[in-house]
């Protein structure tokens, strides 16, 4: 269950877009590509520090924390690869998600 869900401007997705964004996120964080999955959204303005990507990537708490590092590290290079950007100029968030507060195909999902 890993999913990024991803925020930056139009050219960025563009280029993004035809990318096989999934299968190096997996071949970059050692991890098997069948769960993984990236939601983009078009970002219109940013005010602050200009981040041409920024990520919420949501983990299951199942993973250890070794698990979560090579997950978020492999998104990083996978997405400064595919979009053409350096690493500094983008930032992922983790967000650990414990057993029971994911609904899936109408269940409760434990682990």
């Amino acid at each position: 269950m890993p999913i990024a869900i991803c925020y930056a401007r139009q050219e960025i997705l563009e280029a993004l877009k035809a990318s096989p964004l999934i299968e190096m996120w997996a071949q970059c964080s050692q991890k098997d590509a069948e769960h993984m999955t990236v939601n983009f959204i078009k970002c219109e303005y940013q005010k602050g520090n200009p981040y041409k990507i920024l990520v919420d990537l949501k983990l299951p708490s199942l993973w250890n924390q070794t698990s979560r590092d090579a997950l978020a590290l492999g998104l990083s290079q996978a997405l400064s690869v595919k979009a053409g950007v350096s690493e500094t100029e983008l930032l992922i968030t983790v967000n650990v998600i414990e057993s029971g507060c994911v609904v899936s195909n109408g269940q409760i999902e434990t682990w």
